[in-house]
């Protein structure tokens, strides 16, 4: 305690332990948005069989979710928060350059797909002792779901590779990304999560990740083309 206190006398020591204190908030996020994927993923195994999906969420490899501070962001940062109507103390999200549309698009699904059987789960009657007699019907009503975060610009990505020691397949990395960066190991596997992107319904998203994913899209293969530019020239 005492070295605490001492170390947020200084300029220097306030910076560290707020760094520390959002990187904390930032893990706790992450661990939370990774736990609902994966429940969600093991039911989309079960249900299509498409094994491995579970294995696609991993805590270190989802978007940075990070306190937005007006005075430490651009304009176009502010104005995609209003764009968004999440409200001012709204987080913003990071991706990351190397996932390819197709990983971050079965990222977003699985994210609407569990926030569905969370709702469905809170829905479902509580089972009632023998004694109690039969539960009375109840109306079931569908809330509508709502994001509480916002996208920065794709031009805004983390340009660095996965910190994680977990399997990385190469479907999950850009192609762009993979040709600058042969380096990065990765495995062979998964191949139905290609083209998933495509195969999505606009319905089967939040309409700001439809729009966030388009952007995404879009973006990728302009910096695929510039490369493609470049090695000609």
């Amino acid at each position: 305690m005492h070295k605490r206190v001492k170390e947020l006398h200084s300029d220097e020591g306030t910076r560290k332990f707020e760094a520390r204190l959002e990187y904390s908030r930032q893990r706790a996020r992450h661990v939370t948005v990774a736990a609902a994927r994966r429940k969600a993923a093991l039911q989309y195994e079960k249900e299509s069989g498409n094994l491995g999906a579970e294995a696609l969420v991993d805590t270190d490899l989802g978007s940075d979710i990070l306190t937005c501070n007006d005075n430490e962001v651009s304009e176009d940062t502010l104005q995609r928060r209003k764009d968004a109507l999440v409200g001012q103390s709204a987080n913003k999200v990071i991706g990351h350059a190397w996932r390819s549309v197709d990983y971050v698009a079965f990222l977003r699904w699985l994210s609407l797909r569990a926030m569905k059987l969370q709702q469905d789960a809170a829905d479902e009657p509580n089972q009632g002792s023998m004694d109690q007699g039969p539960q009375r019907k109840r109306r079931r009503t569908t809330k509508k779901l709502h994001k509480w975060v916002f996208d920065v610009a794709p031009k805004h990505m983390n340009c660095g590779p996965p910190l994680s020691k977990t399997t990385i397949f190469k479907v999950m990395v850009d192609e762009g990304w993979y040709k600058k960066n042969p380096e990065m190991v990765v495995v062979e596997g998964i191949d139905w999560l290609k083209g998933f992107y495509s195969r999505l319904n606009r319905e089967d998203l939040f309409e700001a990740d439809a729009l966030y994913l388009q952007e995404l899209d879009d973006y990728l293969k302009i910096r695929m083309s510039d490369q493609s530019s470049d090695e000609e020239n």
